[in-house]
């Protein structure tokens, strides 16, 4: 979500969003009482440093964490940027459904470094696929860190066609009733 000409805006629903809750509707809604609704997908707007315009370069911190300074964060440090459904107690509460996307930083946890390829971490499928973590604005674009198809994190054109991987929180509640969390043996709830 996001509102033109401005740096928190959350006003004009983005096309992931619509293909996300079309995808939870068709694939999930009859799983509800399994998923979170108070936790939410964090959208990190926040700039590296100095302040927003709608014109000039400028850097979100997730490329200032992750391309700079390879320190990622599971904090979201600005509620308006904390997508989360109305149900939920905390964030901006904008979500139709409690799904998102994967972020940078989460993806930079589990193995992708910026610009630096490498194909032996779980979130690697040889696809490229967007994170929701903006990464700089430049030349009037708006570019968000992907995972490419190397493995690597990297920062590309929102209009770039693009997969995506839906990701969604387990409830706090659900318990786990096997596997061991590897690619072999994968939890089953």
């Amino acid at each position: 979500m996001y509102t033109e000409g401005e740096q928190h805006g959350n006003i004009t629903n983005s096309s992931i969003k619509g293909v996300l809750d079309s995808w939870y509707s068709s694939n999930l809604a009859s799983y509800a009482d399994k998923i979170s609704t108070e936790a939410g997908f964090c959208g990190d707007r926040n700039l590296e440093s100095g302040s927003w315009s709608s014109t000039g370069s400028k850097l979100y911190a997730a490329y200032g964490r992750l391309a700079d300074n390879k320190a990622p964060t599971l904090k979201c440090s600005n509620s308006s940027d904390l997508y989360t459904t109305s149900s939920s107690s905390k964030g901006n509460k904008k979500l139709t459904n409690p799904i998102g996307l994967i972020t940078a930083d989460e993806v930079s946890m589990a193995g992708g470094v910026f610009g630096s390829n490498n194909n032996s971490y779980y979130l690697y499928n040889k696809e490229d696929y967007w994170t929701m973590s903006p990464s700089n604005f430049r030349s009037n674009l708006a570019l968000v860190f992907y995972v490419r198809s190397y493995g690597d994190l990297n920062g590309t054109n929102v209009n770039n066609p693009i997969g995506i991987r839906p990701v969604i929180n387990i409830a706090s509640n659900v318990a786990i009733k096997s596997g061991n969390g590897t690619s072999s043996e994968p939890y089953e709830i």
